[in-house]
């Protein structure tokens, strides 16, 4: 159930931000925010996915790895929901920034989860299925795209983020509980 949840984690982060970082340039200018705004979106979005890294590994080790595995998946539900709600450029900016953070914090928790599921003399088989997986959810990410580069589909596109949100949410709280427990992922 661990390696369940984790691989859930890392695919549903990867298309959820591969998906909104595709499409948020193209909408965003559709948005009539123009060039500079579109570009700045994708600067915010690159410091999201990528600050936290310089302490996510220690995070993990404090809180969990299925506490700071939700704690993405509400910032990719609130990029959704500011998305879905509003076109403002401020709204445009947040979603950016926040969907890559949340795309850190899911899929370095799920990482954590995968490495925590198998025995060390597995991991040369296992960890590369969980990548293939994760890898083949970013495609799917990249490819439906491009149906919500306009002001309707980013709308559509947050929209589905909260509904999935919640899906994964629930799924990864259901299959962590039946292999572990204590409420956070954290281990001695």
């Amino acid at each position: 159930p661990v390696l369940l949840a984790g691989v859930l984690a890392t695919a549903f982060s990867a298309v959820a931000m591969n998906t909104m970082m595709t499409a948020g340039p193209i909408a965003g200018m559709a948005m009539g925010h123009g060039e500079a705004a579109a570009a700045f979106a994708v600067q915010l979005h690159m410091v999201g996915m990528f600050a936290p890294g310089f302490v996510v590994a220690r995070i993990i080790d404090r809180i969990g790895d299925r506490a700071i595995t939700f704690i993405g998946i509400t910032l990719i539900l609130v990029a959704g929901a500011v998305a879905a709600f509003s076109t403002a450029e401020w709204a445009f900016l947040a979603a950016m920034l926040t969907i890559g953070l949340g795309w850190n914090l899911t899929y370095s928790g799920g990482s954590a989860m995968i490495a925590s599921a198998y025995h060390a003399e597995e991991r040369g088989r296992v960890q590369p299925i969980a990548e293939a997986i994760a890898g083949s959810f970013q495609v799917i990410g990249s490819l439906s795209a491009g149906a919500m580069a306009s002001v309707s589909g980013w709308q559509l596109l947050g929209l589905g983020l909260v509904g999935a949100c919640f899906i994964v949410i629930l799924t990864i709280a259901k299959l962590r509980r039946r292999a572990d427990p204590s409420p956070t992922g954290v281990r001695p």
